[in-house]
Order: C-alpha cells, then sequence, then structure tokens
C-alpha cells in the first residue's frame, strides 16, 4: 500500500484547526487528503450523503489498492472496528459499484483487491480492541492537536493506546460554521434571521448547528423548525398542521418527514408573517 503519512511541517501550514463534528474531521481529511496520504478519494458519504454501503469513505492509491476510511471525532472502540468489518464485507459484495467510480477518479487505474485496507482515525483508542498481528490490512491513526492547535496525525500503537486513552477529543463550538452559512445570504437575509433567532430564544426554543447549511430549533425534546440559507432569502422548515392560518398563500409543502412545511423569508418583514406559522 502506498499510503504515506503526512508531514508535520504540511500539518503545520494548514493553520489552526478545531473539529467541532465527525463531519468537520472528515471535511478537512477528504479536502486534503491527495497531499495527505497520497490517496484519490472514490465514495464519500460527505458528498450529499452519496457514500457508497453508508461508508464514510473509499479511496484508492496509487497501487489500485481500496481503502476504506472510518472516521470518530473522539473514540475508536469495537463498535467501530466492527463497522469497518462490515464496510469490508460490503464492499467485497459489490465490487463491480466501486470498481465503475474509480475511473472518473483516477483514468486507467485497476482496482487491486488483494491490497484493500481498513484504516481507522480517531482522537483516541481503546486497548482492549486492539487487533491481532493477522489483521495485516488493518490501519489504526490518530489525530490530536499540537498547543498551536494544528494538527497532528500519526500512526498509534497499543502502548500509545494505553498512554491517552482516557483522554477526551476537546469539544469545540459549531458557531463559527454558522457564521459561514449566514455569509452565503443578503445583507437583508441576515437581517432577518437575527431578528428571527431572538423571536425563538424568546419562544424557548434551543439552537443547533448541525452542519449541512442549516440551524434546527428544539423545544421539549422536538425537533420544531429548521434555517437554511441561499444566495436569495432564507428558508424556514416547519411541522405544519392540516388547519395553518397562511392567508398570503405563501407556504410550500417540504418533502422533510419531520418538517413539512416551507416559507421563504427574504428580509425582516417577513419574520412575524413566519413566526405567526410555528407552533408554541
Amino acid at each position: 500500500m502506498l499510503m504515506k503519512m503526512p508531514s508535520e511541517r504540511y500539518l503545520r501550514g494548514l493553520g489552526k484547526q478545531s473539529f467541532s463534528s465527525e463531519r468537520a474531521l472528515q471535511r478537512f481529511i477528504e479536502a486534503n487528503i491527495g497531499p495527505l496520504f497520497a490517496l484519490q478519494v472514490v465514495s464519500s458519504s460527505q458528498a450529499g450523503g452519496q457514500g457508497l454501503g453508508g461508508i464514510d469513505a473509499i479511496a484508492i492509491d496509487g497501487e489500485g489498492a481500496p481503502i476504506v476510511l472510518e472516521y470518530k471525532r473522539d473514540l475508536i472502540d469495537q463498535k467501530a472496528m466492527n463497522q469497518l468489518a462490515r464496510y469490508k464485507d460490503w464492499l467485497l459484495a459489490h465490487k463491480e459499484r466501486f470498481a465503475k467510480k474509480v475511473p472518473a477518479r483516477w483514468r486507467g487505474r485497476a482496482v487491486d483487491w488483494g491490497k484493500l485496507c481498513l484504516v481507522a482515525l480517531g482522537y483516541r483508542y481503546d486497548r482492549r480492541m486492539w487487533p491481532s498481528p493477522s489483521d495485516s490490512h488493518i490501519l489504526l491513526l490518530r489525530y490530536g492537536y499540537n498547543p498551536d492547535m494544528t494538527v497532528f496525525i500519526r500512526k498509534v500503537n497499543k502502548r500509545d493506546a494505553e498512554a491517552f486513552g482516557k483522554r477526551r477529543a476537546p469539544k469545540f463550538s459549531k458557531a463559527p460554521a454558522l457564521e459561514r452559512h449566514i455569509a452565503k445570504t443578503t445583507d437583508a437575509g441576515r437581517s432577518a434571521f437575527a431578528l428571527l433567532r431572538g423571536r425563538l430564544a424568546k419562544r424557548g426554543f434551543e439552537e443547533k448547528y448541525p452542519g449541512k447549511n442549516r440551524v434546527r430549533y428544539w423545544k421539549d425534546g422536538v425537533l420544531r423548525a429548521e434555517v437554511t440559507f441561499t444566495p436569495a432569502d432564507l428558508h424556514l422548515f416547519f411541522r405544519s398542521g392540516k388547519h395553518i392560518e397562511d392567508p398570503a398563500g405563501r407556504v410550500w409543502q417540504s418533502t422533510e418527514k419531520s418538517l413539512n412545511g416551507m416559507i421563504a423569508i427574504v428580509s425582516p418583514a417577513d419574520v412575524n408573517y413566519a413566526i405567526a406559522l410555528l407552533p408554541r
């Protein structure tokens, strides 16, 4: 397998990092995976949830070896290793589906199934799940933070796992991602969102940032609303009842299962109308 380890110098050059979620870690790795590991991603759950077999990512190296990657923001335990085993079985049972995707990423590269490798990348490891020496097709990697908040990525051995296995990955706020989402819309849309989130806070709604250009609002353990940002406006999704008061006919039926109503918010003038649609 040609998969190489990134140099400390290269990783420091990527600047400060703070992975608030598994997806944030995955985005970082896959955005830099070519120079990081000399791999080409063929299938990824990060790309609109279209990963083959529900697998975080499947890549290929210069020798044609398929590489299955499993990411964890914190702990790699037996459950994660069981996931890798299931992914391996799925991939071997669906070789043709993977092979058809390879030419679009690496023209002329044939898949060498005899070199299939499983890679786990996490912050810490449960030493009780340590693979046996015969599992040479499994590569265990650990990421961590330097004092200046740049990232390192290293191979892990059992002694390492015992040394840092109890140190949980630090938690970071997802608020910076929200700022990137807000920047996608207009000045009027940003003003409308500031007013909208203030009104929702007064109603006791809890704001969460799941990523993927969305902000969700929960109350009493139930998802009540969701906001997404577009270059023209905001989209407010909510749970609509059978007799919704919509005199202006502005509500669209959404395909979301839990949030089946949607209204566009262009400016602060639309917020009062939108708020009236939400359940108390």
